[in-house]
């Protein structure tokens, strides 16, 4: 196994400083014999914009006071992301992946006083027939106690093969009945998100930038919508949140701006230890349903 080499700034990246370098990022492509790099970027002793975190709450509907939103993490850490993506060994540019699977442990909520140090690094790179399957993982420490961690998937395609659309979640013979929201996203919604978490890629903003990109308008960061679904699921079970618990989703077919869905939940257990909920988010089309997340929450 390689060393794997750490780099050490003294502030988070602001896009505006990166956008540049992401626009001039080559793409090498694919090749067997190349390895993800072998490196660590750090951001220590963050503190916490309480101005910030009360925008981004606002944005994805979060209730609670005094813990921060798990997906809250994720604005601190983009900008790290996308500096571990723009190494010169990286053999990918960076426009192009998609977000396609994310994965949160926590141990214990953060709170807004604490103060973060983050650490984002490669974990593995599988080809596969739709392309290749790139991981990032990310950790949160508070002292030296890892708080939550992350793992991101992105697909660098290379195959126009697209899964198919799915249906609702199946009616567990009524024992745990399914329970439905209906949200109405707003046109704006892309451009409220990306200001406050500094993800600005085209395909989120407006219409006429998403086209540039293959898009029939523009779409809403699955990162939002992961956000939103916790916080759909923190009413009521705010006591989830303060302590451990996991969530995993897959993103699926683009959800366009504007649009109603339907946000789905059902109670599932695992075992003797562990009880949550499945959930997918979905919209209609011509009458048929389209799946846009599905995920599961343990705790």
């Amino acid at each position: 196994m390689s060393k794997v080499n750490a780099e050490y700034l003294t502030n988070l990246p602001k896009f505006s400083g990166l956008i540049a370098q992401i626009l001039c990022k080559k793409n090498i492509g694919y090749q067997p014999d190349i390895a993800l790099p072998a490196t660590s970027i750090w951001v220590n002793n963050i503190k916490i914009d309480a101005h910030h975190v009360t925008t981004f709450n606002q944005i994805v509907d979060w209730q609670q006071q005094g813990i921060l939103h798990p997906g809250y993490l994720h604005t601190l850490a983009f900008p790290l992301q996308l500096k571990l993506m723009l190494h010169q060994s990286f053999p990918f540019s960076i426009i192009g992946l998609v977000h396609i699977h994310n994965k949160i442990e926590q141990s214990t909520a953060l709170r807004i006083d604490d103060k973060v140090d983050i650490c984002c690094k490669f974990g593995e790179m599988v080809k596969r027939p739709a392309g290749v399957f790139i991981t990032i993982n990310t950790a949160f420490y508070v002292g030296n106690i890892c708080v939550l961690s992350a793992q991101h998937q992105y697909l660098k395609r290379e195959s126009t093969q697209r899964k198919p659309s799915s249906t609702a979640i199946a009616d567990n013979n009524g024992s745990n009945p399914i329970q439905n929201q209906i949200w109405s996203l707003p046109n704006a919604l892309g451009r409220q998100y990306a200001r406050c978490s500094g993800d600005y890629n085209p395909i989120h903003l407006h219409p006429l930038s998403a086209k540039l990109f293959g898009f029939k308008r523009h779409i809403i960061h699955g990162m939002w919508l992961k956000s939103r679904v916790i916080s759909a699921l923190s009413n009521g079970q705010e006591a989830i949140f303060t302590s451990s618990f996991s969530c995993e989703v897959e993103f699926k077919k683009p959800l366009y701006l504007p649009n109603i869905v339907r946000f789905q939940k059902q109670k599932v257990e695992q075992g003797q230890k562990h009880q949550g909920f499945e959930f997918k988010v979905i919209s209609d089309k011509n009458n048929l349903p389209v799946e846009h997340m599905s995920g599961r929450l343990l705790f």
